[in-house]
């Protein structure tokens, strides 16, 4: 078993961020981690992509790049849903800013997809620059197995894979240590209040009052 996570963005969004955090959590989760990162030049306005795939420590990971049915895909711009709607798979969890991704059309039947007001949420914490941490916080919540909508998807869709989800638990523990550690001193303390926001947040959210 494996997750496979897709983050697609703008430059100025702290796409990279992101990815670097989730890479650093699971790494000291114990877990194998592939960290993988396409950007175009500009410095903001371009398509900013970060990849991450973990595995359990014991398992190989041959190619970081994610081309196809990730388990989860976090679109925080317009630009990077349309870049890569086309990858989805049926059972990819699509989560996309409310704020700065207007259109989510698909042509599939898709069992998991809603829109999230991450933007809107930093700013009510004094800072939009901290959006990418509370997507960040949302996901993190969809990593830690206790009970939450993704081990409740594996065991309905992937019955023979559901009873190793926990093998891929990274605790929220584990962010904040990333967080404090690889944030600038400046940025900390909201960068810790925008993890606990958007973590909160998704155990909040009931996923059946969004399909």
């Amino acid at each position: 078993m494996r997750i496979k996570v897709k983050i697609a963005g703008v430059g100025g969004q702290g796409v990279q961020l992101i990815g670097k955090l989730l890479a650093e959590s699971a790494f000291r989760a114990n877990l194998n981690v592939a960290q993988a990162v396409k950007y175009e030049p500009s410095t903001s306005g371009g398509l900013t992509v970060a990849d991450v795939t973990i595995v359990p420590e014991d398992e190989i990971i041959g190619y970081p790049y994610i081309e196809a049915n990730p388990s989860i895909l976090l679109v925080l711009a317009q630009r990077g849903w349309d870049e890569y709607k086309h990858i989805v798979g049926e059972n990819t969890v699509i989560l996309a800013d409310e704020s700065n991704v207007k259109s989510l059309y698909l042509k599939m039947k898709h069992k998991a997809h809603y829109t999230i007001p991450f933007g809107k949420t930093a700013i009510e914490l004094g800072t939009e620059k901290v959006m990418n941490v509370v997507a960040l916080g949302f996901m993190a919540e969809l990593l830690d197995f206790k009970g939450n909508y993704i081990s409740d998807n594996l065991e309905e869709m992937h019955p023979h894979d559901s009873g190793d989800s926990t093998l891929l638990e990274v605790a929220p523990e584990k962010f904040e240590e990333s967080i404090i550690d690889l944030s600038p001193q400046k940025f900390r303390e909201v960068n810790i209040s925008a993890f606990k926001r958007g973590y909160d947040m998704s155990m909040s959210l009931d996923i059946k009052d969004h399909l």
